[in-house]
């Protein structure tokens, strides 16, 4: 019975001329019917969804690896502008293994601690 009316329907919108849709169907965009149209909604939804995420996670790696800079380049500048009797007291393999080892944890820890912030910012 379906069938039968299923072909009925579709000789109609044969015979009908700028008619591409059976009874009971709506028409989407870009001339397609609703469920078409529907899935092309969300996958562009969905592009643009991972588009901005990797937008996002480019800004944070950016935004993280200038924080790492400036710092290095203003602990650098203030261990090089010491004074001499700072490296007397302090071997430079100890100035040195401090060094990297904060940077390092700065490194390490300062994307989690920016990305935290930003979503409680937002939130």
């Amino acid at each position: 019975m379906y069938v039968i009316r299923r072909a009925d329907a579709e000789a109609q919108s044969n015979s009908q001329p700028g008619r591409s849709t059976t009874e009971g169907e709506e028409e989407g965009i870009f001339g397609l019917d609703a469920r078409s149209s529907y899935l092309i909604i969300l996958a562009v939804i969905s592009l643009g969804l991972v588009v901005s995420a990797e937008w996002r996670n480019a800004e944070f790696f950016a935004v993280g690896v200038r924080a790492s800079r400036n710092l290095h380049n203003q602990m650098f500048w203030n261990v090089v502008r010491s004074p001499v009797y700072f490296f007397d007291f302090n071997p430079v393999g100890i100035v040195l293994t401090r060094f990297s080892r904060d940077l390092g944890m700065v490194d390490e820890h300062l994307p989690n601690i920016m990305l935290e912030v930003f979503s409680v910012c937002l939130t």
